[in-house]
């Protein structure tokens, strides 16, 4: 009788073991499989609740898939800007043109990237995961303004405060004369482009 019980135990022990070794397999196959999930590579970041209930106000993949058709031109770039809302969009505007030599410089022709950023540590980003001589890379030249809105969300510029003031204080602007740059006539806004942010 004592030697029966006691088989039992062993066997509860042994099919427990057996459980367990099996549960945590399907968790280490489950996890292989997620890391091998493929670029766009979206990094989290711990945000402000009001951030995050911004980011849910904008359908973002929905303005991908409609623009990542379009050609970048100064009409499409404009109107994506104006839909997601994007804070200072003239200044925006201008400033892709600037970091882009009006959409000609390599980094914005083979990564999409418009605005010079590099894969962040922990914000949410449309980054994938290959970089281009340490810059990020974008499936779309769309993904990398979505990329851009969430640059602004993950700190918004105080009140009363002037755009190039904020990208010093972000440290986006090194350079003190930026701003200056920016005001280039070789910046200035067609009408047509001035009708698109006519609203804003």
């Amino acid at each position: 009788m004592k030697n029966k019980t006691t088989s039992k135990y062993i066997l509860f022990i042994v099919l427990g073991l057996f459980l367990i070794i099996l549960n945590s397999n399907k968790l280490k196959n489950e996890d292989e499989v997620f890391d091998d999930v493929s670029s766009p590579l979206i990094i989290e970041e711990i945000e402000k609740p009001e951030i995050s209930d911004t980011i849910k106000k904008i359908d973002y993949d929905g303005i991908i898939i409609k623009y990542s058709m379009e050609e970048l031109n100064d009409v499409n770039l404009a109107k994506a800007l104006v839909e997601l809302e994007i804070d200072a969009p003239k200044w925006v505007f201008k400033q892709a043109k600037h970091e882009t030599g009006n959409f000609e410089s390599v980094l914005c022709i083979k990564g999409n990237n418009l605005f010079g950023m590099r894969i962040p540590a922990q914000r949410k980003t449309t980054a994938l995961k290959t970089k281009y001589r340490g810059y990020a890379t974008f499936e779309y030249w769309i993904s990398s303004v979505v990329d851009y809105k969430y640059w602004q969300l993950c700190r918004e510029r105080k009140p009363d405060e002037k755009y190039i003031k904020y990208l010093i204080r972000r440290g986006y602007a090194a350079d003190k004369k930026y701003g200056t740059k920016l005001k280039s006539e070789r910046y200035n806004l067609e009408n047509n482009i001035m009708q698109i942010f006519a609203d804003v």
